[in-house]
């Protein structure tokens, strides 16, 4: 299966950055990966590299803004996802929707919503 992961962009994702929230994506990612291939969008942070794959693992770091939505539609198509996860922003659903209308999205909550 190709599964894409999409993070907040409050913090990277990496094995040794990011919140509760990005941690979380990226060892569910890491442990998908030991099947599937797993792609996580991020947001970019000095230090880190805008690509990173380890196995069927792949981190795309992107910049951090009011673009970074339109970034990560722009990244997901490049290919045909079984599965699109978004964390933590369900306003995100509605717009990807729109770019992916037969796509299989899901929203991972992790903490209550606020709007």
């Amino acid at each position: 299966m190709k599964i894409l992961m999409v993070a907040p962009d409050a913090f990277p994702v990496s094995s040794t950055t990011g919140g509760s929230v990005e941690i979380c994506i990226y060892e569910i990612g890491k442990r998908l990966a030991e099947k599937d291939q797993v792609t996580i969008l991020s947001r970019h942070a000095k230090g880190l590299p805008s690509i990173e794959k380890n196995g069927n693992l792949t981190i795309v770091r992107l910049p951090k803004g009011p673009q970074y939505l339109q970034d990560v539609i722009r990244e997901a198509k490049h290919c045909d996802w079984d599965i699109i996860q978004v964390d933590n922003r369900p306003l995100y659903i509605p717009v990807l929707r729109k770019h992916f209308p037969l796509g299989k999205i899901i929203l991972n909550l992790h903490s209550p919503l606020h709007l």
